[in-house]
């Protein structure tokens, strides 16, 4: 049994959606419905379509799951969270790109109202808004 975690990296740039699903590391489409992101200010559809998979799909995603869990499992921890900080830093690169759809297609508040770079760090809980205080347990008497 081979421990090695194959290196996919696709990085997304402010239009590099593609739609496509990830299955066992092979890009494709769905042959199911279409599914289009709308604009939450404008309410136009965005680009790109995205098609549902079938159940073919994710049945072939189930079974890469189960093939790739004893592979993974078999790993020292130091070598997981190598592989979680790579995840975690190809993801940092496209902080930008999917805030920038998040907001787009939510309404939410734009990207600028989160963390800056760098302070986020791995391991830890980040809140954005201030923890509201925990009310007091109450007594119960003994009589």
């Amino acid at each position: 049994m081979s421990t090695a975690i194959p290196r996919h990296t696709a990085h997304l740039s402010a239009a590099g959606l593609t739609g496509a699903m990830f299955i066992a590391g092979e890009r494709g489409t769905g042959a199911g419905s279409e599914v289009r992101a709308l604009d939450a200010r404008t309410g136009l559809p965005l680009d790109p379509v995205h098609r549902c998979g079938g159940a073919a799909d994710v049945r072939r995603a189930c079974r890469a799951a189960e093939d790739a869990f004893d592979t993974y499992r078999a790993l020292h921890p130091r070598r997981r969270a190598r592989f979680l900080e790579s995840v975690a830093r190809n993801l940092t690169v496209l902080t930008d790109a999917l805030a920038e759809r998040a907001h787009r297609e939510t309404g939410l508040p734009p990207p600028g109202r989160r963390l800056p770079p760098g302070r986020l760090r791995p391991g830890r809980r980040h809140r954005l808004r201030p923890r509201r205080p925990r009310p007091a347990p109450r007594r119960v008497r003994a009589w």
